[in-house]
Formats: structure tokens, C-alpha cells, sequence
């Protein structure tokens, strides 16, 4: 009975091996047939064969990424972590084919940033898009959107965002450079940021809406600038912002025009209204 039981076992073990190998087996042979489209050579070698025909080879890569990407949606409902490694190696081939481009470096950047969540392959990928398509403010968007939204670096966030707006001539991006600029603790340029664009704003509306967050963020530094001399003299950070009124670092505290009340956390200044129109 013993014996039987072990036989069983191993019997049912084999099958579950067996399976898993079929199975990886059976993606192996997928992945090969639905990349067979997408063959490519290195860039060098790429341009070789295109002759002088290396835009449309470029195109042609691009396009066939396209169908590459629907085959592999049409059987699963994700992208798996091979297909993120044929995006780059298309974009790579295909952008040193034909740097100026747009489609490859929207598709690559956008997928392997939400995709694959390679968001410094996606950054290079839209600072080389920077460097051949200079004039296009989207790139600086997308690039300013990967740093704050994913990496976290808000001064580069926030240098990006001032590209884009200085492109775009969009008192909206600048607003969005502007607040960037604070969450990075360099309040004095989000100022200068607003400065400038409330000075070259034709729109009234948006000029309104620069003046409004401008007020906000110089209530924000004069805080800071009473937080920086508190710890100087005391030795420490203040506790809150009434400390600060206590002691004779500030006069008043600052209103905020957006309705809400200036506290400080973490050693940063902040409002219960972040900053935002209340509905």
C-alpha cells in the first residue's frame, strides 16, 4: 500500500513537471513566432541593409511593433516582460535609423513607462527625443511627468515642466512648474517661474489663477525664511507655526488665497487647502 502510495506521488509529480515544461515550452515558441515579424539586425548593420532607404525602414519597424503588440494582446491581457525588451531594442534600431522620428519614441517611452515600469529607459528614451525634436514641448511634458510621477526627482520634474511651458507658451505647464518647484523646497523660483509667465500671460483667466497661486507661495516663503531663522538662532526646527508667531518670527500668519490654513509637517510648509480650489 506504501509502495502504491509513493508511486502515486511520484507520478503525479512527474505530471506536474512535465506540464510546467510544456507550457514554458509552448511560450517559448510564442514569443519566437510573434517576434519573427520584428527581426532585427544591430543599428549599424540596419543601415547597411536600408541602403538609402533608412526612414522607411524606420517606419517599417515602427509598424510592425504595432502588430507585434495587438498579437500579444489578442492572447493575454498584459504585456509580458519579453515584449518590453523587443520595444527597446525596436526604439534603439529604429531611432538610429531615423532619429527625428515621432512614433517610435512616443510608443517605447509611453509603454515602458507604464508597461514595464522602466521609467530610466523611458527617461533616456524621451531626453534623446529632446535632443532631435527640441521644439516639441511634449517630450519635455512626458520626461518632467517621469521624474515626478515615478522617480520622485522633483527638481528635474520641475526643470522639464518650465521647458515645456516656455515651448508650449502655457501658463497652465508654468503653473504646474511652479508647484514642482515647491514640492522640491525651492520656493523662489516657482516665484520667479510665476513672474514671468503672469508678465507674458495674455489670457485674464490664467493670469488670475498665476497671480492667486503667486500670493499662496509668497505666503509659503515667508514662512520658510521665519523657519530658517528660527533654527539658526534656537538651534532646532519650530514646532508649528503659532510657535513661530510666539516667538517673534512672525508678524501674522499668512493667508491663503486659496482658502486654506498654512501648517507645517516634516519641515515643509503646506496648506490645508493644497493648493487647489476648493468645489
Amino acid at each position: 500500500m506504501k509502495k502504491a502510495c509513493v508511486y502515486i506521488v511520484l507520478f503525479l509529480v512527474f505530471v506536474l513537471i512535465n506540464r510546467a515544461l510544456v507550457l514554458r515550452l509552448s511560450n517559448y515558441r510564442y514569443e519566437q513566432k510573434a517576434a519573427s515579424g520584428l527581426f532585427l539586425l544591430s543599428p549599424n548593420a540596419e543601415k547597411l541593409a536600408s541602403l538609402d532607404y533608412e526612414g522607411i525602414r524606420s517606419f517599417w519597424i515602427t509598424l510592425n511593433l504595432r502588430v507585434l503588440m495587438a498579437q500579444v494582446l489578442e492572447k493575454t491581457p498584459y504585456f509580458p516582460a519579453w515584449v518590453g525588451d523587443v520595444i527597446y531594442k525596436a526604439y534603439n534600431v529604429a531611432s538610429e535609423l531615423n532619429p527625428y522620428f515621432f512614433d517610435m519614441y512616443y510608443i517605447s517611452s509611453l509603454n515602458l513607462m507604464w508597461d514595464f515600469k522602466r521609467y530610466d529607459d523611458a527617461a533616456g528614451i524621451l531626453k534623446k527625443a529632446i535632443k532631435y525634436r527640441k521644439n516639441d514641448w511634449m517630450w519635455y511634458f512626458f520626461l518632467s511627468f517621469d521624474y515626478f510621477y515615478f522617480l520622485k526627482k522633483y527638481d528635474l520634474a520641475a526643470l522639464y515642466m518650465t521647458k515645456a511651458a516656455k515651448l508650449k507658451k502655457s501658463a497652465f505647464l508654468a503653473s504646474l512648474a511652479s508647484r514642482l518647484y515647491y514640492a522640491d523646497g525651492r520656493t523662489e523660483i516657482a516665484l520667479m517661474v510665476l513672474d514671468n509667465q503672469i508678465k507674458h500671460t495674455k489670457d485674464e483667466h490664467w493670469k488670475k489663477e498665476l497671480i492667486k497661486r503667486k500670493k499662496a507661495f509668497l505666503g509659503v516663503l515667508k514662512i520658510q525664511r521665519a523657519m530658517k531663522r528660527f533654527k539658526k538662532e534656537k538651534g532646532r526646527a519650530p514646532s508649528d507655526i503659532n510657535e513661530l508667531l510666539k516667538e517673534g518670527y512672525l508678524d501674522s500668519i499668512p493667508k491663503d488665497p486659496y482658502g486654506g490654513q498654512f501648517y507645517i509637517e516634516d519641515g515643509k510648509v503646506k496648506s490645508t487647502s493644497n493648493f487647489t480650489e476648493k468645489k
